[in-house]
Parts: structure tokens; sequence; C-alpha cells
């Protein structure tokens, strides 16, 4: 016998939670695990951008409840906010830089050369790192380390700590010292390499996107357009049967935080709505 499964919905509010002490910290993970496991629309994550923990929910209530049954069943003391808006770092034009690390530290010389291209790819095509240098120019054992200098640098960013994306980065050649030349330096000079070149290919920052679909009733659909606006979104579609309207938009995340109780507040809790990330696009 198959019996039809349940079909929960996606939770459309997320805040960040975060233990008061150390001592909280345990406590508060065995505490979001119980209660997400008895709540199904109940969800808590990791963000890998931000480091955060965040919850989410159905509503600004569900979160509320949540909150109060932690302090009060499990004792869990936490603090909780709008959760952080992961963004990102990209460049607008190509450019190119070199690095000769050539230090003294204490009695040992260290010494690298690394030479690098950088030009700006399409949204959302990540990072792509080629690697041309011949073993005449940079040893092989030397290749993994250039290579994980770029990527180290590449996630933490230049500009404001946010990731580098949408760019190709080429290392196209460097030298090496016989016996001065080791992994530590080669890292270092690709690192120091890779900020050169994004600080001269005119570094942006991207913001995240969201694709948002608003169910309105029609006598409130100007105000749900304004209040779209006004949060700097766009309108992409807007559809009406009469007692209804769909609207459609774009409207950055960070725009967003609190928006499903500023809607019901718009409309006398007669509008709902559902967000789900698009792109990033250029902070404005």
């Amino acid at each position: 016998i198959v019996l039809e499964s349940m079909s929960f919905p996606e939770p459309v509010v997320s805040m960040v939670v975060e233990p008061k002490s150390q001592a909280d910290k345990d406590k508060l993970v065995g505490a979001l695990a119980s209660l997400s496991d008895e709540d199904p629309t109940f969800t808590v994550k990791i963000n890998e951008d931000t480091g955060q923990t965040l919850i989410a929910g159905m509503g600004e209530l569900h979160l509320e409840i949540i909150k109060d049954r932690m302090i009060r069943e499990f004792k869990v003391v936490a603090n909780t906010g709008n959760p952080q808006v992961a963004y990102r770092e990209t460049i607008s034009t190509a450019a190119n830089a070199e690095e000769k690390f050539d230090r003294q530290m204490g009695d040992t010389s260290m010494f690298a050369h690394v030479m690098i291209e950088l030009e700006p790819t399409d949204r959302g095509s990540g990072v792509t790192i080629e690697y041309d240098a011949t073993e005449i120019d940079i040893p092989k054992q030397f290749e993994q380390f250039v290579i994980q200098g770029i990527k180290e640098t590449a996630k933490t960013g230049v500009l404001s700590g946010n990731p580098l994306t949408d760019l190709k980065i080429r290392v196209v050649g460097g030298s090496y010292h016989q016996t001065d030349s080791s992994d530590v330096a080669f890292k270092a000079a690709a690192s120091i390499a890779l900020r050169s070149a994004a600080q001269k290919a005119g570094l942006l920052t991207l913001e995240p996107i969201m694709s948002v679909e608003i169910d309105t009733p029609e006598e409130h659909m100007g105000d749900v357009i304004a209040d779209v606006s006004s949060r700097k979104g766009q309108v992409l579609e807007m559809k009406s049967d009469g007692a209804h309207s769909k609207v459609t938009a774009s409207v950055p995340l960070a725009r967003l935080f609190r928006y499903t109780t500023d809607l019901r507040s718009l409309t006398k809790g007669r509008a709902t709505s559902a967000m789900e990330p698009s792109h990033f696009e250029v902070v404005s």
C-alpha cells in the first residue's frame, strides 16, 4: 500500500539566532534540532557565506513562538536578528599583475614570482582558474600552492571581505630561485598578485536579487506596487482576474527583511507572498 505523502510549504521568513554565551551554544544546537524534528515547516541551516545560524518558518509569529519555546522548554537564551546579506565582489574590466615575493624571514630567504591575468565573465559563471605557466617558469611542485593562494584570496575577497565571482583568473608565468623558492612564498605571491590585479580591474559589489510573487486583492494593488518601488524593486509582471491580482517583481534581498509582516499590515492581512533567489546585480 502506498499512501500519499504529505506536502509541506517552504519557509518564507528567516532570522539569525546565536547563543548569548558559550555555555548556551551546545544547548542551542540541541534545542534547534529537537524543534525542527517535530515541526516540518521549521528549518535550521548554517549560511556558509556568513557563518550565521539561520532559522526559518511560516511567519514572524511562528518564529517568535519557536524563540519562546527555546527559553521556556530548553532554557536557552539566544539573540535573534535579521540575517546578513551575502554580497559578492566582481571586476568590470580585464587587468593583469605580477608579484615578486622576495623577503628575508630571519635566516631564511624566500623568493617567488607569479604573473596573472583577469577578465570578467558572465553573471552567475563563478570563478574559473586557468594555469598556463610552464615548468620553466614555475616548477610543477609549486603549482598547487599558486592555485591555493588564488582560491583563498578569491574566497575572502579584496574590496570588502566578500567572495569574488564572475571572473576568469589565468596564471601566465613567473620565475623561481633554485634554493630560496618555497610553497609558502608562491602561495603568498599568488595571493598578492590577485589582489593587485583585482584592484586594477575596477572592483564592483554585487547584491542578491530575489524573485517575489505577491497575491493581493485588487483594491490594494496600487499600495503593493508602490511598496515594491520604495524597496528599489522592479515590477516584471502583473496579472488580474478581477478580485485578485498577482504581481511578480525583482527586489534586492537587503530590502526584504520583515517584508511578510509589512505586506500584511499594508493589505490588512489579505495578501500573501513567496520569494526565491534569482540572480546577483551590481549594487546601485
